[in-house]
């Protein structure tokens, strides 16, 4: 997918001549973070997280940007500077609005987020209501590891376009097939979606009353593959996204639609389902996925990666922040994951085990 949407981005590229300043000086692919504490970002989290979302209606509104200078090496940013920053980024995302109703033919409305800009035909109160779903997973993201590693978007260049028409949705796969007709943009127009790095794309005629779940699970890949530097093999990127989506709705309802519409039929509890699995002697574990590439998988495929992320994240949130690092680093998985947590991998099988079993009993 990421080939496919490349051209689709020239407008984001633009966009990033409204640089943030305080995020100036990241550490390239490869490279080692200067700063341990804030891993080059030069911005941390609040304390206390509020949700920041704007409906680009015309109307005016408050900019306080959620960020502080990292106090380690950033401590003299000021907040005013944070908050011309995510004006900029704002400004940018609405002047790029023309140009996503051009590529759909369709009026558009923008809903933005200081890490994400929502293109949509939906009613903007309803999308609202979208967008602070995924500023609800930030702020979880955030609380939960202290930084914002994981929450690297933003919204003058990281999108989700949200089509309710058939009619538009199907105009934007056919304009994106003529320009890449040998990248199979067929297949998408009876899928429920699709991502890449800096754009999610979801057919809301699908996705249906779940389209608040398939958001924040488009979200969550879009925040891997930024994490990572596109790094992330495919069972992280999966398993990850359904652990945002249990994070927020407390219930899993989406599996990827970038490999297959296989929609295995799982139960919304995820953990009990892992749990019952492990229980019946099923063969998953987390060596059998972290090899998994995704294509054709299974049900107990799905699970087990939502299961090992949930593991690696919720108990160990300082490695995995380590674990992902090293990816962006361009270490391979298995070495990354042994040299972030300190274990062997038959190690972290075994610890994996035994917590998903305890998990499934909540």
């Amino acid at each position: 997918m990421a080939d496919r949407l490349r051209s689709l981005l020239f407008v984001l590229a633009l966009m990033l001549l409204f640089s943030f300043p305080a995020l100036g000086g990241q550490a390239g692919a490869g490279a080692t973070p200067a700063c341990a504490a804030c891993a080059n970002l030069r911005v941390a989290p609040l304390d206390a997280f509020t949700p920041f979302v704007m409906v680009d209606d015309g109307k005016p509104y408050e900019v306080v940007a959620p960020w502080r200078g990292c106090q380690k090496c950033n401590a003299g940013l000021k907040a005013d500077r944070l908050a011309d920053g995510l004006r900029a980024r704002l400004a940018a995302a609405s002047k790029a609005k023309a140009q996503w109703e051009e590529r759909t033919k369709a009026e558009l409305t923008l809903v933005a987020t200081p890490y994400l800009s929502i293109y949509t035909q939906a009613r903007p109160q309803q999308v609202r209501s979208y967008a602070l779903q995924t500023e609800k997973l930030v702020g979880h993201l955030q609380k939960q590891t202290g930084s914002m590693t994981l929450t690297r978007t933003r919204s003058d260049s990281d999108v989700i376009l949200l089509l309710s028409e058939p009619r538009s949705y199907k105009h934007f796969v056919d304009e994106m097939a003529k320009r890449q007709p040998d990248q199979g943009w067929a297949q998408c127009l009876n899928s429920s979606g699709g991502v890449d790095r800096h754009i999610a794309f979801s057919n809301l005629a699908r996705s249906g009353a779940s389209a608040d779940h398939h958001i924040v699970f488009l979200f969550g890949q879009m925040l891997m593959h930024e994490a990572t530097d596109q790094k992330a093999p495919p069972w992280l990127r999966e398993g990850f996204a359904a652990y945002c989506e249990r994070a927020v709705f407390h219930q899993n309802l989406f599996s990827s639609s970038a490999y297959k519409e296989n929609r295995p039929r799982l139960e919304p509890h995820w953990p009990r389902a892992m749990r019952m699995a492990l229980q019946k002697g099923e063969k998953v574990s987390l060596r059998s996925v972290i090899g998994l590439d995704m294509s054709g998988a299974g049900a107990g495929d799905y699970l087990g990666c939502f299961s090992v992320v949930s593991y690696l994240l919720d108990a160990h949130p300082k490695p995995f922040l380590k674990f992902v690092l090293l990816l962006r680093a361009g270490e391979p998985v298995r070495k990354a994951l042994e040299m972030a947590y300190g274990r062997t991998i038959d190690e972290l099988d075994a610890e994996w085990r035994t917590w998903a079993m305890n998990l499934g009993k909540l």
